[in-house]
């Protein structure tokens, strides 16, 4: 479909780091192409946030368009004065379900009270870590969702 020695310029549409894969939408063509995780590891990356703007190779697979190739990519910047007064907390696993793709850990809180905190494999693929095992602590940025308390960031301690 490209011509082999031309990248063709798409965004990440979405990537799940515990399924192992996502879409692009290339600029060129109304179709999405499948990107899959062994893809991105041969760029030493795990996943791709929403937006990522890449350049790839797509061929046509037996079931629509793949991401041959990931020749670039230029992740979103991130606000970084946003998460600068952000409190790091300390947070010991609970547990973490692979299939699922997320996890409880346990933080306590400033009146000695211990909390329960959502973590999901985005927060760790962004952090670059391996699916945590039961009593292994990290560190957490917090945000308030309708279902109580989640990481939004995740950093090794």
């Amino acid at each position: 479909m490209t011509d082999q020695a031309a990248g063709v310029s798409a965004t990440v549409k979405w990537f799940n780091p515990t399924k192992g894969f996502g879409f692009v939408t290339a600029l060129d063509t109304p179709r999405d192409a499948l990107l899959h995780a062994s893809v991105l590891a041969k760029q030493g990356k795990r996943w791709l946030p929403e937006g990522t703007e890449v350049e790839v190779i797509i061929d046509e697979g037996p079931k629509g368009l793949v991401v041959a190739e990931l020749l670039e990519f230029q992740e979103p910047e991130e606000t970084e004065a946003a998460d600068d007064g952000a409190e790091w907390i300390e947070a010991e696993v609970k547990f973490f379900n692979f299939s699922k793709g997320y996890g409880f850990a346990m933080v306590v809180g400033a009146d000695g009270e211990t909390e329960d905190v959502f973590f999901d494999s985005r927060a760790l693929a962004q952090a670059d870590l391996d699916p945590p095992r039961p009593g292994e602590r990290f560190l957490v940025q917090l945000v308030e969702r309708p279902q109580g308390q989640a990481a939004k960031r995740i950093k090794v301690v």
